[in-house]
């Protein structure tokens, strides 16, 4: 309760006293203001109009300002009882008015209704915080998800995937895409020069770096199988059959470009002394009609690529030398003149009845601009 004049302060807090109200008085503006805008306010106010420091109506514009802070309700003593005085009051904040002098009954029963309108306010908090609460353990789950998730595609996919209803079902449906698979040279023998704690910490070192490259560019790992890495551009979030092949060959050509820092950290493992080369990788493009969907149970899916265009991807990659990147037709088709062609090999492969085509790359144009530069392949 604020009031200046100390008659009416005494008399209002005998008032309230008798009613059982705890008051916490206040002579000046200032003061009231203080108290209404601590850390625990008291939830009804008398305010009077006209106060040193700050009137009724000022205060009550100020504690409304406040963010994040427990309602409280004023009520305005005021001996003035024009219109535009009144409505002046009402649009500063104030929740009602009373016109002085008061009647101790009328004041009562506003304060009674104003009582009513805290608890209901309070209720109303209570279950704000719970709601938040909630949902800020709903978004806490949500983002250890998306965390998790986005270990296996980027952010985007995941988000798609999460955010769409029908991003978890079982099924698929056909879609070109572009299937990259990548595979470290004569790396089994290598790893038997290896003790297993050292084998996992350089697998670890490649394939943080790989997929730090495979995410840049768009890339949904399908699969890590040993050292070789299985990727799909194109689904489930595609650009267009020839954007995705590009995205794939210029994601290709970074992680080939990318193998110098990679042997330059696994320098450690002491690989030199054991008499063991540099890491090599071989990576194999190609492009066609798959599959896309969630294969598995409701219980345990995976987002997954089926079709003969996944087989043929891993064949092309059984022929590449380390530091080499060869590509299907149908991939050098869809990316439609941008890519340099270093070479181009006839070869049978398993499941077909006549020998394909494939071709040496060192490099994507516009808009990527990445080349190789020449290398010496090693089996």
């Amino acid at each position: 309760m604020a009031d200046d004049c100390l008659v009416t302060q005494a008399m209002l807090t005998a008032s309230l006293e008798d009613w059982g109200v705890e008051v916490v008085a206040a002579t000046d503006g200032q003061q009231a203001l203080d108290v209404l805008t601590s850390s625990n306010p008291p939830r009804l106010a008398l305010l009077d109009w006209m106060m040193p420091g700050f009137s009724g109506p000022e205060i009550c514009r100020r504690v409304r300002r406040q963010k994040d802070s427990n309602y409280v309700y004023m009520l305005l003593l005021t001996s003035m009882g024009d219109k535009e005085h009144l409505i002046e009051g009402l649009k500063s904040g104030a929740d009602d008015y009373l016109f002085k002098p008061f009647d101790p009954d009328e004041l009562k029963l506003r304060l009674q209704a104003g009582a009513r309108v805290v608890a209901l306010q309070t209720e109303l908090e209570k279950k704000t915080a719970i709601i938040q609460e909630k949902n800020e353990a709903l978004e806490k789950h949500n983002r250890f998800v998306r965390d998790v998730f986005g270990r296996f595609v980027t952010d985007e996919v995941a988000e798609q995937l999460l955010d769409t209803p029908e991003g978890l079902k079982l099924g698929g449906e056909m879609r070109t895409v572009t299937v990259m698979m990548s595979d470290l040279r004569n790396f089994t023998p290598m790893s038997d020069k290896l003790n297993p704690d050292q084998v996992v910490a350089l697998l670890n070192v490649y394939l943080s770096k790989m997929v730090d490259v495979i995410m840049k560019y768009g890339g949904t790992i399908d699969e890590f199988i040993g050292d070789a890495i299985l990727v799909i551009f194109g689904a489930p979030i595609t650009e267009g059959p020839e954007k995705d092949a590009a995205r794939a060959l210029a994601c290709a050509v970074e992680m080939q470009l990318a193998m110098d820092e990679v042997n330059k950290m696994v320098a450690e493992f002491g690989l030199k002394e054991k008499g063991i080369d540099d890491l090599g990788m071989g990576i194999g493009l190609n492009t066609g009609e798959v599959v896309v969907g969630n294969i598995g149970s409701e219980k345990r899916m995976k987002f997954s690529v089926v079709g003969s265009p996944v087989n043929l991807t891993a064949r092309i990659e059984s022929f590449t030398l380390a530091g080499q990147i060869l590509i299907s037709g149908s991939t050098l088709k869809a990316l439609s003149g941008r890519v340099r062609v270093d070479g181009r090999l006839r070869v049978k492969v398993k499941g077909l009845n006549h020998a394909v085509s494939i071709y040496e790359v060192g490099g994507i144009g516009e808009p990527y601009n990445l080349y190789m530069p020449e290398v010496e392949y090693r089996v």
